[in-house]
């Protein structure tokens, strides 16, 4: 399974959104449901984080991302 999502918040706010999921938030729901079944089979699961505006070095070189 690949998921791909994008939020304004923190990853530990994200996060704590798939783990108290309220019943409305659908994807929020399905996502959790993925995860912990990914667990339950003891399957890896690897969280790939791109933050934007955020000064990130490439082989010594600084660079920042921007949308504009």
């Amino acid at each position: 399974m690949l998921y791909i999502g994008k939020t304004d918040n923190s990853l530990d706010i994200r996060m704590n959104g798939y783990k108290n999921a309220s019943s409305t938030q659908r994807t929020n729901i399905r996502i959790r449901s993925e995860i912990v079944n990914l667990l339950s089979r003891k399957e890896q699961i690897t969280i790939h984080v791109l933050l934007d505006n955020a000064e990130m070095q490439y082989r010594g070189i600084a660079f920042r991302l921007s949308s504009g």
